[in-house]
């Protein structure tokens, strides 16, 4: 989806013909594959921040474009609504200072992109649903205008039939509200992060992704309020679920676009793709003469299905195709040194998972993995979840005891030099039981204040501070 269409109303010889150009594309990615043409580099990381424009009374600023504009040499480009952006950063080998560097690179980035915003009385800020946004703010005049992005819109509601996307969240609060386009997945921001293994290991990455991803992200929540009600403590999931949901309205779509997944890979990840191919209906079939080398219409069709674990076909600088995962699961924020002390987590965890002799889908079956997930987004640090050796455990302990050991390990094998401080914090959060949402619901419960919330959020945010150590 970061690539722009050219139309944004497509006719029946479009899907027609982008089904075919997706299928040629498919099977030459196996052929590939096959024939070991696929980029061997390997540990490789990169990252995208989603961040939200406020003005000076905390409330979303729908001006990107003054930013885009001013921003073009920081990496940064424009999200579904006009109060959003996404800083990307560049590609790094994942070795020795690489946390150090990723924060450095983050931190001039984001640094460039805040001092602009000022300069028009705007303010950057890293979180995962914005306490302030209200559904007016959901409305089509606040969709940024790309091609893309319209033709997204056009195509959900057709898959509806029309009908308005339902949005329905039971937690601590109970939530219910309808809304007539795709704006409702704006709500949501995220920290994603990009690992590119062994194309041979691909599968065993995935399959370790999706298991670290319950202890993830019940230690890194920061999205407990949506419309000021207090939902789950990673409400960005089930509303990022439900903001795209078709499948229960049109036959062809078999499985939701937003996705856990349906199993574990096997043996390849190209089982994805095949699933992709087979199981999604063409949403956007914007066609084009590039030949099948450059996979163009498989990339567009896989960044049509939001996998929590989505696995990615990209190019090296030298231009060989490789096999990526975008970890999706975190939320942007709450500082950048909180973000980068997820990432040594999820990649340290996931390095020990996926390089276990006897792999630990084999321990752990698909459908408890996933129960663990929304277990935790739902109930962040208080959830309990049902680890590999077959025991049940509260997630704190489950991080003291072994999964911040195995990061750590993981992290030492990857010869990571600088990961002390940065497993530190996940340490710390643990202990005390302070993350972003954590927070921010005992700000809000402290003062009533939704627009003081969000602006001692972003006075904490410039500081670096980590959340645990943060006042209420």
């Amino acid at each position: 989806m970061g690539e722009e269409v050219e139309h944004q109303h497509f006719h029946k010889r479009d899907f027609e013909q982008f089904s075919c150009n997706l299928h040629a594309e498919t099977e030459l990615l196996h052929k590939y594959s096959q024939n070991q043409k696929l980029s061997k580099q390997q540990t490789v990381a990169g990252f995208e921040l989603e961040a939200s424009l406020i003005n000076s009374t905390g409330l979303p600023d729908p001006r990107n474009d003054l930013l885009l504009h001013s921003c073009k040499d920081a990496d940064v480009s424009a999200e579904l609504a006009l109060f959003n952006l996404e800083i990307n950063t560049n590609p790094q080998a994942f070795s020795g200072n690489a946390l150090n560097q990723i924060h450095a690179q983050l931190k001039q980035r984001w640094s460039v992109c805040d001092t602009q915003a000022r300069k028009h009385d705007m303010r950057l800020l890293l979180i995962g649903i914005l306490p302030t946004l209200t559904s007016n703010h959901l409305r089509l005049e606040n969709m940024s205008p790309l091609k893309r992005y319209l033709a997204l819109n056009e195509q959900i509601l057709r898959l509806r039939h029309g009908k308005p996307l339902h949005v329905d969240i039971d937690g601590k609060q109970h939530l219910i509200s309808e809304h007539g386009n795709v704006m409702i997945e704006a709500a949501t921001t995220s920290f994603q992060m990009h690992w590119q293994p062994a194309p041979e290991k691909a599968h065993h990455y995935y399959n370790a992704m999706l298991i670290a991803a319950a202890p993830l992200v019940a230690i890194s929540a920061n999205s407990p309020l949506l419309f000021g009600k207090h939902l789950w403590q990673e409400t960005r999931i089930p509303l990022f679920e439900q903001s795209l949901a078709v499948h229960n309205q049109d036959p062809g779509n078999r499985l939701p676009r937003v996705t856990f997944g349906s199993g574990y890979c096997q043996s390849s990840l190209l089982e994805c793709f095949d699933e992709n191919k087979s199981q999604y209906n063409v949403i956007l079939p914007a066609t084009t003469d590039c030949e099948p080398e450059s996979f163009q219409h498989l990339r567009l069709h896989s960044g049509t299905i939001w996998r929590w674990v989505r696995p990615i076909v990209g190019f090296d600088k030298g231009g060989a195709p490789h096999l990526r995962l975008e970890h999706r699961t975190t939320a942007a924020g709450p500082t950048l040194m909180d973000s980068v002390a997820n990432a040594a987590l999820l990649f340290g965890l996931s390095h020990i998972l996926a390089e276990e002799k006897k792999h630990p889908d084999q321990k752990l079956v698909f459908e408890q993995t996933q129960k663990n997930f929304y277990t935790c987004a739902r109930l962040g640090m208080q959830a309990q979840v049902h680890w590999i050796d077959g025991k049940l455990y509260p997630v704190k302990d489950l991080l003291k005891q072994q999964l911040l050991p195995m990061a750590k390990e993981g992290l030492a094998s990857l010869s990571i030099t600088d990961f002390e401080p940065y497993l530190n914090i996940i340490a710390e959060r643990a202990a005390s039981g302070r993350n972003g949402a954590w927070w921010q619901v005992a700000h809000l419960n402290k003062h009533q204040d939704l627009a003081l919330l969000t602006n001692d959020y972003y006075a904490f945010q410039v500081s670096d501070q980590p959340v645990h150590e943060w006042s209420i």
